[in-house]
Protein backbone atom coordinates (compact mmCIF):
# COMPACT_ATOMS: atom_id res chain seq x y z
CA UNK A 1 0.00 0.00 0.00
CA UNK A 2 1.28 3.42 -0.88
CA UNK A 3 1.62 5.89 1.97
CA UNK A 4 -1.72 7.56 2.69
CA UNK A 5 -0.51 10.94 3.92
CA UNK A 6 1.11 13.82 2.12
CA UNK A 7 0.86 15.58 -1.18
CA UNK A 8 3.06 14.69 -4.12
CA UNK A 9 5.32 17.39 -5.54
CA UNK A 10 7.69 15.11 -7.41
CA UNK A 11 6.56 16.10 -10.92
CA UNK A 12 6.37 19.78 -10.08
CA UNK A 13 9.09 22.31 -9.45
CA UNK A 14 9.46 25.96 -8.77
CA UNK A 15 9.28 28.00 -11.94
CA UNK A 16 11.87 30.33 -10.43
CA UNK A 17 14.40 27.58 -11.08
CA UNK A 18 13.19 27.33 -14.70
CA UNK A 19 13.53 31.10 -15.14
CA UNK A 20 16.98 30.99 -13.55
CA UNK A 21 18.02 28.16 -15.86
CA UNK A 22 16.70 30.14 -18.83
CA UNK A 23 18.73 33.18 -17.77
CA UNK A 24 21.83 31.05 -17.32
CA UNK A 25 21.37 29.54 -20.78
CA UNK A 26 20.82 32.91 -22.46
CA UNK A 27 23.74 34.43 -20.58
CA UNK A 28 26.05 31.60 -21.63
CA UNK A 29 24.90 31.91 -25.25
CA UNK A 30 25.37 35.68 -25.40
CA UNK A 31 28.72 35.59 -23.58
CA UNK A 32 29.93 32.82 -25.91
CA UNK A 33 28.93 34.82 -29.00
CA UNK A 34 30.72 37.87 -27.58
CA UNK A 35 33.87 35.90 -26.78
CA UNK A 36 33.94 34.47 -30.30
CA UNK A 37 33.50 37.94 -31.75
CA UNK A 38 36.34 39.35 -29.68
CA UNK A 39 38.56 36.47 -30.80
CA UNK A 40 37.81 37.50 -34.39
CA UNK A 41 38.77 41.10 -33.65
CA UNK A 42 35.25 42.63 -33.54
CA UNK A 43 35.16 45.38 -30.88
CA UNK A 44 31.35 45.51 -30.89
CA UNK A 45 31.36 41.96 -29.50
CA UNK A 46 32.50 43.36 -26.15
CA UNK A 47 28.93 44.55 -25.59
CA UNK A 48 27.72 41.01 -26.18
CA UNK A 49 30.22 39.68 -23.68
CA UNK A 50 29.26 42.23 -21.02
CA UNK A 51 25.56 41.62 -21.48
CA UNK A 52 26.07 37.87 -21.34
CA UNK A 53 28.03 38.12 -18.11
CA UNK A 54 25.33 40.38 -16.64
CA UNK A 55 22.57 37.92 -17.55
CA UNK A 56 24.66 35.08 -16.11
CA UNK A 57 25.03 36.98 -12.83
CA UNK A 58 21.28 37.62 -12.79
CA UNK A 59 20.61 33.92 -13.38
CA UNK A 60 22.90 32.93 -10.50
CA UNK A 61 21.10 35.39 -8.23
CA UNK A 62 17.66 34.10 -9.30
CA UNK A 63 18.79 30.49 -8.73
CA UNK A 64 20.10 31.14 -5.24
CA UNK A 65 17.59 33.75 -4.04
CA UNK A 66 15.00 32.60 -1.51
CA UNK A 67 12.96 34.93 0.68
CA UNK A 68 13.46 34.80 4.44
CA UNK A 69 10.50 35.23 6.76
CA UNK A 70 10.21 38.44 8.73
CA UNK A 71 9.85 38.52 12.50
CA UNK A 72 6.64 40.56 12.62
CA UNK A 73 3.79 41.87 10.47
CA UNK A 74 3.58 45.65 9.88
CA UNK A 75 0.17 47.40 10.16
CA UNK A 76 -0.21 47.24 6.36
CA UNK A 77 1.48 44.63 4.17
CA UNK A 78 2.37 45.40 0.55
CA UNK A 79 2.27 42.82 -2.21
CA UNK A 80 5.53 41.19 -3.28
CA UNK A 81 5.14 42.25 -6.91
CA UNK A 82 7.30 45.41 -7.04
CA UNK A 83 10.58 43.50 -7.32
CA UNK A 84 9.25 41.23 -10.05
CA UNK A 85 7.85 44.17 -12.02
CA UNK A 86 11.18 46.01 -11.78
CA UNK A 87 13.04 42.87 -12.85
CA UNK A 88 10.87 42.25 -15.92
CA UNK A 89 10.98 45.88 -17.04
CA UNK A 90 14.69 46.32 -16.35
CA UNK A 91 15.62 43.13 -18.17
CA UNK A 92 13.55 44.16 -21.22
CA UNK A 93 15.19 47.61 -21.30
CA UNK A 94 18.69 46.15 -20.93
CA UNK A 95 18.13 43.54 -23.63
CA UNK A 96 16.77 46.05 -26.16
CA UNK A 97 19.44 48.66 -25.38
CA UNK A 98 22.17 46.16 -26.24
CA UNK A 99 20.50 43.92 -28.84
CA UNK A 100 19.42 46.60 -31.31
CA UNK A 101 22.80 48.32 -31.88
CA UNK A 102 24.66 45.00 -31.95
CA UNK A 103 22.11 43.41 -34.27
CA UNK A 104 22.33 46.36 -36.66
CA UNK A 105 26.15 46.26 -36.63
CA UNK A 106 26.25 42.52 -37.34
CA UNK A 107 23.67 42.87 -40.09
CA UNK A 108 25.76 45.56 -41.77
CA UNK A 109 28.89 43.44 -41.42
CA UNK A 110 27.12 40.57 -43.15
CA UNK A 111 26.21 42.91 -46.01
CA UNK A 112 22.51 42.37 -45.50
CA UNK A 113 22.80 38.94 -47.12
CA UNK A 114 21.33 35.71 -45.78
CA UNK A 115 23.56 33.98 -43.28
CA UNK A 116 25.01 35.47 -40.09
CA UNK A 117 22.75 38.50 -40.44
CA UNK A 118 19.74 36.30 -39.81
CA UNK A 119 20.97 35.45 -36.33
CA UNK A 120 21.57 39.15 -35.66
CA UNK A 121 17.91 39.90 -36.38
CA UNK A 122 16.67 37.33 -33.88
CA UNK A 123 18.02 39.17 -30.84
CA UNK A 124 16.17 42.47 -31.53
CA UNK A 125 13.01 40.45 -32.24
CA UNK A 126 13.42 38.73 -28.88
CA UNK A 127 13.80 42.21 -27.36
CA UNK A 128 10.50 43.28 -28.88
CA UNK A 129 8.82 40.20 -27.41
CA UNK A 130 10.28 40.98 -23.98
CA UNK A 131 9.08 44.58 -24.22
CA UNK A 132 5.55 43.42 -25.09
CA UNK A 133 5.51 40.99 -22.14
CA UNK A 134 6.76 43.68 -19.75
CA UNK A 135 4.16 46.17 -21.03
CA UNK A 136 1.32 43.65 -20.68
CA UNK A 137 2.42 42.80 -17.12
CA UNK A 138 2.54 46.51 -16.24
CA UNK A 139 -0.93 47.16 -17.74
CA UNK A 140 -2.42 44.24 -15.79
CA UNK A 141 -0.81 45.48 -12.60
CA UNK A 142 -2.04 49.06 -13.17
CA UNK A 143 -5.57 47.80 -13.84
CA UNK A 144 -6.03 46.91 -10.16
CA UNK A 145 -3.47 49.25 -8.62
CA UNK A 146 -1.34 48.76 -5.55
CA UNK A 147 -2.47 45.99 -3.21
CA UNK A 148 -2.46 46.36 0.58
CA UNK A 149 -3.34 43.73 3.18
CA UNK A 150 -4.39 44.15 6.80
CA UNK A 151 -4.68 41.31 9.33
CA UNK A 152 -6.78 40.90 12.47
CA UNK A 153 -5.09 40.12 14.74
CA UNK A 154 -1.97 41.63 13.25
CA UNK A 155 0.16 38.75 14.57
CA UNK A 156 -1.70 35.44 13.94
CA UNK A 157 -0.82 32.33 15.91
CA UNK A 158 -0.82 28.68 14.94
CA UNK A 159 -4.11 26.96 15.65
CA UNK A 160 -6.12 30.22 15.68
CA UNK A 161 -8.16 31.80 12.86
CA UNK A 162 -7.47 35.29 11.57
CA UNK A 163 -9.10 37.75 9.21
CA UNK A 164 -7.37 39.13 6.13
CA UNK A 165 -8.63 42.13 4.17
CA UNK A 166 -7.24 42.96 0.73
CA UNK A 167 -7.61 46.54 -0.53
CA UNK A 168 -6.58 47.89 -3.93
CA UNK A 169 -5.45 51.48 -3.89
CA UNK A 170 -6.17 53.41 -7.07
CA UNK A 171 -8.02 50.68 -9.01
CA UNK A 172 -8.75 51.80 -12.60
CA UNK A 173 -11.20 49.03 -13.52
CA UNK A 174 -13.91 46.97 -11.83
CA UNK A 175 -12.34 44.54 -9.40
CA UNK A 176 -12.70 40.78 -9.80
CA UNK A 177 -15.40 39.35 -7.55
CA UNK A 178 -14.23 35.76 -7.06
CA UNK A 179 -10.78 34.96 -5.69
CA UNK A 180 -8.73 31.87 -4.94
CA UNK A 181 -6.73 32.34 -1.72
CA UNK A 182 -3.82 30.14 -0.60
CA UNK A 183 -2.05 30.14 2.75
CA UNK A 184 1.24 28.29 2.54
CA UNK A 185 4.00 27.33 4.96
CA UNK A 186 7.39 26.53 3.39
CA UNK A 187 10.74 25.46 4.71
CA UNK A 188 13.74 27.13 3.06
CA UNK A 189 16.88 25.02 3.55
CA UNK A 190 20.37 26.22 2.62
CA UNK A 191 22.96 23.56 1.75
CA UNK A 192 26.67 24.12 1.30
CA UNK A 193 28.71 22.35 -1.36
CA UNK A 194 32.25 21.08 -1.17
CA UNK A 195 33.67 24.23 -2.82
CA UNK A 196 31.92 26.63 -0.47
CA UNK A 197 28.94 27.19 -2.79
CA UNK A 198 25.47 27.36 -1.28
CA UNK A 199 22.10 26.46 -2.74
CA UNK A 200 18.60 26.71 -1.36
CA UNK A 201 15.68 24.29 -1.45
CA UNK A 202 12.03 25.01 -0.74
CA UNK A 203 9.67 22.40 0.69
CA UNK A 204 5.96 22.96 1.27
CA UNK A 205 5.12 21.91 4.82
CA UNK A 206 1.45 22.82 4.81
CA UNK A 207 -1.01 24.55 2.48
CA UNK A 208 -4.63 25.55 2.70
CA UNK A 209 -6.82 26.91 -0.11
CA UNK A 210 -10.23 28.59 -0.06
CA UNK A 211 -12.47 30.58 -2.39
CA UNK A 212 -13.35 34.14 -1.42
CA UNK A 213 -15.87 36.62 -2.80
CA UNK A 214 -14.96 40.28 -3.21
CA UNK A 215 -16.90 43.11 -1.55
CA UNK A 216 -16.36 46.25 -3.61
CA UNK A 217 -12.69 47.16 -3.30
CA UNK A 218 -12.10 44.68 -0.47
CA UNK A 219 -11.81 40.95 0.00
CA UNK A 220 -12.45 39.60 3.48
CA UNK A 221 -11.94 35.99 4.51
CA UNK A 222 -10.99 33.77 7.38
CA UNK A 223 -8.09 31.34 7.20
CA UNK A 224 -6.63 28.99 9.79
CA UNK A 225 -2.97 29.60 10.53
CA UNK A 226 -2.70 25.92 11.43
CA UNK A 227 -5.08 23.17 12.49
CA UNK A 228 -4.70 21.74 16.00
CA UNK A 229 -5.01 18.29 14.44
CA UNK A 230 -3.07 16.64 11.64
CA UNK A 231 -2.01 19.85 9.88
CA UNK A 232 -0.50 21.19 13.11
CA UNK A 233 2.18 18.50 12.85
CA UNK A 234 3.36 20.05 9.57
CA UNK A 235 2.76 23.79 9.97
CA UNK A 236 5.42 25.64 11.96
CA UNK A 237 5.79 29.19 13.23
CA UNK A 238 7.76 31.70 11.17
CA UNK A 239 11.46 31.98 11.83
CA UNK A 240 14.27 34.14 10.58
CA UNK A 241 17.39 32.56 9.18
CA UNK A 242 18.49 29.98 11.77
CA UNK A 243 21.59 28.14 10.70
CA UNK A 244 20.75 26.67 7.31
CA UNK A 245 16.96 26.88 7.46
CA UNK A 246 13.97 29.18 7.80
CA UNK A 247 10.16 28.82 7.94
CA UNK A 248 8.37 31.12 5.52
CA UNK A 249 4.60 31.81 5.29
CA UNK A 250 2.90 33.26 2.21
CA UNK A 251 -0.68 34.41 1.58
CA UNK A 252 -1.60 34.50 -2.13
CA UNK A 253 -4.64 36.00 -3.84
CA UNK A 254 -5.48 34.92 -7.39
CA UNK A 255 -8.49 36.27 -9.30
CA UNK A 256 -10.65 33.57 -10.87
CA UNK A 257 -10.54 35.41 -14.21
CA UNK A 258 -6.73 35.13 -14.12
CA UNK A 259 -6.22 38.89 -14.45
CA UNK A 260 -4.98 39.68 -10.96
CA UNK A 261 -2.59 37.95 -8.56
CA UNK A 262 -0.98 39.29 -5.41
CA UNK A 263 1.32 37.63 -2.87
CA UNK A 264 2.20 38.64 0.71
CA UNK A 265 4.83 37.37 3.13
CA UNK A 266 3.43 36.78 6.64
CA UNK A 267 4.90 36.17 10.07
CA UNK A 268 3.03 33.49 12.08
CA UNK A 269 3.64 33.08 15.82
CA UNK A 270 3.67 29.79 17.74
CA UNK A 271 0.39 28.52 19.13
CA UNK A 272 -1.00 30.72 21.92
CA UNK A 273 -3.45 28.83 24.20
CA UNK A 274 -4.62 32.16 25.71
CA UNK A 275 -5.71 33.66 22.37
CA UNK A 276 -9.30 34.94 22.27
CA UNK A 277 -11.47 33.65 19.43
CA UNK A 278 -12.54 36.14 16.76
CA UNK A 279 -16.24 36.88 16.28
CA UNK A 280 -17.82 35.13 13.25
CA UNK A 281 -17.73 36.94 9.92
CA UNK A 282 -20.85 38.34 8.33
CA UNK A 283 -22.60 35.98 5.95
CA UNK A 284 -21.98 38.33 3.01
CA UNK A 285 -18.20 38.04 3.48
CA UNK A 286 -18.13 34.24 3.28
CA UNK A 287 -16.74 32.79 0.09
CA UNK A 288 -18.36 30.14 -2.11
CA UNK A 289 -17.82 26.47 -1.34
CA UNK A 290 -15.59 24.25 -3.44
CA UNK A 291 -18.61 22.55 -5.02
CA UNK A 292 -20.29 25.81 -6.11
CA UNK A 293 -19.85 26.22 -9.86
CA UNK A 294 -17.24 23.44 -10.04
CA UNK A 295 -18.12 22.42 -13.60
CA UNK A 296 -18.08 26.04 -14.80
CA UNK A 297 -14.71 26.77 -13.17
CA UNK A 298 -13.17 23.67 -14.70
CA UNK A 299 -14.71 24.40 -18.11
CA UNK A 300 -12.81 27.70 -18.23
CA UNK A 301 -9.62 25.62 -18.17
CA UNK A 302 -10.70 23.10 -20.80
CA UNK A 303 -11.93 20.34 -18.45
CA UNK A 304 -15.38 18.79 -18.99
CA UNK A 305 -16.71 16.57 -16.20
CA UNK A 306 -20.44 16.51 -16.95
CA UNK A 307 -22.90 15.30 -14.32
CA UNK A 308 -21.70 13.57 -11.15
CA UNK A 309 -21.66 9.83 -11.76
CA UNK A 310 -23.61 7.59 -9.38
CA UNK A 311 -21.69 4.95 -7.42
CA UNK A 312 -21.04 2.02 -9.72
CA UNK A 313 -22.29 3.96 -12.75
CA UNK A 314 -20.51 5.27 -15.82
CA UNK A 315 -18.87 8.61 -16.48
CA UNK A 316 -16.61 10.48 -18.84
CA UNK A 317 -14.17 13.37 -18.29
CA UNK A 318 -12.21 15.29 -20.92
CA UNK A 319 -9.00 17.23 -20.24
CA UNK A 320 -7.74 19.81 -22.73
CA UNK A 321 -5.89 22.13 -20.35
CA UNK A 322 -5.56 25.78 -21.33
CA UNK A 323 -3.35 26.70 -18.37
CA UNK A 324 -0.07 26.73 -20.26
CA UNK A 325 -0.41 28.69 -23.54
CA UNK A 326 2.08 31.26 -22.26
CA UNK A 327 4.61 28.58 -21.35
CA UNK A 328 4.08 26.84 -24.68
CA UNK A 329 4.55 30.09 -26.60
CA UNK A 330 7.72 30.87 -24.65
CA UNK A 331 9.13 27.41 -25.37
CA UNK A 332 8.32 27.78 -29.07
CA UNK A 333 9.98 31.21 -29.24
CA UNK A 334 13.08 30.02 -27.38
CA UNK A 335 13.23 26.90 -29.52
CA UNK A 336 13.02 28.91 -32.74
CA UNK A 337 15.78 31.25 -31.53
CA UNK A 338 18.11 28.44 -30.48
CA UNK A 339 17.43 26.41 -33.63
CA UNK A 340 18.11 29.44 -35.86
CA UNK A 341 21.34 30.26 -34.03
CA UNK A 342 22.36 26.61 -34.12
CA UNK A 343 21.71 26.35 -37.86
CA UNK A 344 23.65 29.56 -38.47
CA UNK A 345 26.65 28.36 -36.45
CA UNK A 346 26.60 24.95 -38.13
CA UNK A 347 26.50 26.54 -41.59
CA UNK A 348 29.33 28.88 -40.57
CA UNK A 349 31.43 25.93 -39.46
CA UNK A 350 30.80 24.08 -42.72
CA UNK A 351 31.65 27.14 -44.81
CA UNK A 352 34.82 28.05 -42.88
CA UNK A 353 35.97 24.58 -41.88
CA UNK A 354 35.74 25.44 -38.17
CA UNK A 355 34.70 22.30 -36.28
CA UNK A 356 34.06 24.34 -33.10
CA UNK A 357 31.32 26.32 -34.83
CA UNK A 358 29.76 23.12 -36.16
CA UNK A 359 29.65 21.40 -32.77
CA UNK A 360 28.34 24.57 -31.11
CA UNK A 361 25.64 24.79 -33.77
CA UNK A 362 24.68 21.15 -33.22
CA UNK A 363 24.35 21.79 -29.48
CA UNK A 364 22.12 24.84 -29.88
CA UNK A 365 20.08 23.10 -32.59
CA UNK A 366 19.46 20.19 -30.20
CA UNK A 367 18.38 22.49 -27.35
CA UNK A 368 16.12 24.44 -29.70
CA UNK A 369 14.57 21.25 -31.06
CA UNK A 370 13.72 20.00 -27.57
CA UNK A 371 12.12 23.37 -26.72
CA UNK A 372 10.10 23.36 -29.97
CA UNK A 373 8.90 19.81 -29.38
CA UNK A 374 7.97 20.56 -25.74
CA UNK A 375 6.03 23.68 -26.74
CA UNK A 376 4.13 21.78 -29.41
CA UNK A 377 3.35 19.04 -26.88
CA UNK A 378 1.91 21.52 -24.35
CA UNK A 379 -0.32 23.07 -27.00
CA UNK A 380 -1.69 19.83 -28.45
CA UNK A 381 -1.92 17.37 -25.52
CA UNK A 382 -5.45 16.12 -24.86
CA UNK A 383 -6.61 13.32 -22.59
CA UNK A 384 -9.79 11.63 -21.43
CA UNK A 385 -11.05 9.28 -18.72
CA UNK A 386 -13.99 6.95 -19.19
CA UNK A 387 -15.38 4.34 -16.82
CA UNK A 388 -18.34 2.02 -16.53
CA UNK A 389 -19.12 -1.63 -15.86
CA UNK A 390 -16.24 -2.02 -13.43
CA UNK A 391 -13.59 -0.91 -15.96
CA UNK A 392 -11.94 2.40 -16.84
CA UNK A 393 -9.90 3.62 -19.79
CA UNK A 394 -7.41 6.49 -20.06
CA UNK A 395 -6.88 7.94 -23.55
CA UNK A 396 -4.40 10.65 -24.59
CA UNK A 397 -3.65 12.37 -27.91
CA UNK A 398 -1.01 14.87 -29.02
CA UNK A 399 0.82 16.11 -32.10
CA UNK A 400 3.15 13.13 -31.74
CA UNK A 401 0.40 10.53 -31.62
CA UNK A 402 -1.52 8.97 -28.74
CA UNK A 403 -2.30 5.88 -26.76
CA UNK A 404 -4.68 4.36 -24.24
CA UNK A 405 -4.64 2.10 -21.20
CA UNK A 406 -7.59 0.11 -19.84
CA UNK A 407 -7.79 -1.34 -16.33
CA UNK A 408 -10.28 -2.86 -13.90
CA UNK A 409 -11.44 -0.59 -11.09
CA UNK A 410 -10.57 -3.15 -8.37
CA UNK A 411 -6.93 -2.77 -9.52
CA UNK A 412 -6.81 0.81 -8.18
CA UNK A 413 -4.68 0.89 -5.03
CA UNK A 414 -4.63 4.64 -4.51
CA UNK A 415 -5.58 7.97 -6.10
CA UNK A 416 -2.89 10.62 -5.67
CA UNK A 417 -2.97 14.39 -6.39
CA UNK A 418 0.30 15.72 -7.82
CA UNK A 419 1.61 19.14 -8.80
CA UNK A 420 2.14 18.93 -12.56
CA UNK A 421 3.36 22.49 -13.18
CA UNK A 422 4.16 25.33 -10.78
CA UNK A 423 4.80 28.79 -12.22
CA UNK A 424 5.86 31.96 -10.44
CA UNK A 425 5.31 35.42 -11.91
CA UNK A 426 5.75 38.83 -10.28
CA UNK A 427 5.76 37.40 -6.78
CA UNK A 428 2.69 35.18 -7.19
CA UNK A 429 2.61 31.44 -7.73
CA UNK A 430 0.19 29.35 -9.75
CA UNK A 431 -0.20 25.59 -9.69
CA UNK A 432 -1.52 23.13 -12.25
CA UNK A 433 -2.45 19.78 -10.74
CA UNK A 434 -3.09 16.27 -11.97
CA UNK A 435 -4.52 13.03 -10.56
CA UNK A 436 -2.57 9.79 -10.71
CA UNK A 437 -3.75 6.26 -10.00
CA UNK A 438 -1.52 3.55 -8.50
CA UNK A 439 -2.51 0.09 -9.81
CA UNK A 440 -1.97 -3.25 -8.14
CA UNK A 441 0.55 -4.30 -10.82
CA UNK A 442 2.85 -1.37 -9.93
CA UNK A 443 1.91 0.92 -12.80
CA UNK A 444 1.09 4.61 -12.38
CA UNK A 445 -1.48 6.23 -14.66
CA UNK A 446 -2.21 9.94 -15.06
CA UNK A 447 -6.00 10.16 -15.09
CA UNK A 448 -6.13 13.85 -16.04
CA UNK A 449 -4.19 17.10 -15.75
CA UNK A 450 -4.46 20.85 -16.01
CA UNK A 451 -6.63 21.14 -12.86
CA UNK A 452 -6.42 24.80 -11.73
CA UNK A 453 -6.38 24.37 -7.93
CA UNK A 454 -6.39 22.06 -4.94
CA UNK A 455 -10.06 22.63 -4.18
CA UNK A 456 -11.06 21.41 -7.63
CA UNK A 457 -8.62 18.51 -7.37
CA UNK A 458 -10.11 17.41 -4.05
CA UNK A 459 -13.65 17.66 -5.47
CA UNK A 460 -12.66 15.43 -8.41
CA UNK A 461 -11.00 12.96 -6.07
CA UNK A 462 -14.17 12.78 -3.96
CA UNK A 463 -16.26 12.12 -7.08
CA UNK A 464 -13.96 9.32 -8.24
CA UNK A 465 -13.93 7.78 -4.77
CA UNK A 466 -17.74 7.66 -4.72
CA UNK A 467 -18.15 6.55 -8.35
CA UNK A 468 -15.49 3.83 -8.13
CA UNK A 469 -16.50 2.75 -4.58
CA UNK A 470 -12.98 3.16 -3.16
CA UNK A 471 -12.20 3.12 0.54
CA UNK A 472 -11.45 6.58 2.02
CA UNK A 473 -7.89 5.56 2.90
CA UNK A 474 -7.20 4.89 -0.79
CA UNK A 475 -7.50 8.58 -1.70
CA UNK A 476 -4.89 11.16 -0.70
CA UNK A 477 -6.04 14.61 0.34
CA UNK A 478 -5.09 17.59 -1.81
CA UNK A 479 -4.40 19.63 1.32
CA UNK A 480 -1.42 19.31 3.61
CA UNK A 481 2.13 18.58 2.57
CA UNK A 482 4.77 15.89 2.39
CA UNK A 483 6.41 14.24 -0.59
CA UNK A 484 5.19 11.08 -2.28
CA UNK A 485 7.57 9.48 -4.76
CA UNK A 486 5.03 8.24 -7.24
CA UNK A 487 7.56 7.71 -10.03
CA UNK A 488 6.97 8.06 -13.74
CA UNK A 489 3.54 7.23 -15.03
CA UNK A 490 2.80 5.34 -18.24
CA UNK A 491 1.89 8.48 -20.21
CA UNK A 492 5.03 10.35 -19.12
CA UNK A 493 7.29 7.58 -20.36
CA UNK A 494 5.43 7.44 -23.67
CA UNK A 495 5.53 11.20 -24.15
CA UNK A 496 9.21 11.44 -23.15
CA UNK A 497 10.12 8.87 -25.80
CA UNK A 498 8.09 10.66 -28.48
CA UNK A 499 9.59 13.99 -27.39
CA UNK A 500 13.11 12.63 -27.78
CA UNK A 501 12.32 11.22 -31.24
CA UNK A 502 10.73 14.51 -32.37
CA UNK A 503 13.70 16.52 -31.06
CA UNK A 504 16.13 14.22 -32.87
CA UNK A 505 14.21 14.59 -36.13
CA UNK A 506 14.08 18.39 -35.78
CA UNK A 507 17.80 18.55 -34.97
CA UNK A 508 18.60 16.49 -38.05
CA UNK A 509 16.41 18.76 -40.17
CA UNK A 510 18.16 21.91 -38.88
CA UNK A 511 21.65 20.49 -39.50
CA UNK A 512 20.62 19.17 -42.92
CA UNK A 513 19.33 22.62 -43.86
CA UNK A 514 22.62 24.15 -42.69
CA UNK A 515 24.59 21.67 -44.81
CA UNK A 516 22.42 22.37 -47.87
CA UNK A 517 22.75 26.14 -47.52
CA UNK A 518 24.38 27.78 -50.59
CA UNK A 519 27.72 28.67 -49.01
CA UNK A 520 28.86 30.79 -51.93
CA UNK A 521 25.98 33.18 -51.35
CA UNK A 522 25.79 34.96 -48.02
CA UNK A 523 28.91 33.51 -46.42
CA UNK A 524 31.52 35.01 -48.75
CA UNK A 525 32.04 38.14 -46.65
CA UNK A 526 32.38 36.05 -43.49
CA UNK A 527 34.89 33.66 -45.06
CA UNK A 528 36.97 36.51 -46.45
CA UNK A 529 37.03 38.35 -43.09
CA UNK A 530 38.12 35.16 -41.33
CA UNK A 531 40.86 34.60 -43.91
CA UNK A 532 42.12 38.17 -43.40
CA UNK A 533 42.12 37.63 -39.63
Amino acid sequence: MVSSSGFSTRSGGSASRAVAALLLGFGALIAWVGARGLADGQPVAALFLLMGLGVLALGVWAWRYRPVASTGNPPVLRANDGLGMAFVGGFAVLWNAVAWPIGFALWREAGGAPGPGWAAVLFPLAGLALAVLALRAWVRWRRLGRAALTLRPRQPSLGEPFDARLVFEGARAPLPRDWRVRLKCEEVVMTRGGKGNTRSRRRVLWQHEVLARGDGARVQLRLPAGDPGAAQAHAQASTGQQGDGAIHWTLEFEAQDGDGARSFSLAIDPHDPQAEPLPPLAATAAGPSAADGLAERLARHGIEIGATAAPGGSGQWRFAPRLHPGSAGLLLAIGALFAAVGGTLAATGIASGDHGDWWGGALFATLGSFALAAGALLLTLRSGLRWGGGRARVVWRSLFGGGEVAFDLPQVVQLVPVIAVRTRSLGSERESLAIKAALADGRWLRLGGGIPGRLETQALLDQLQAAWRLRPDCVLRAEGAGRLRSGWDVQSRWLALRLAVAAAVLTGAVLAAAAAFPHDYGWRNLSQSQQRA
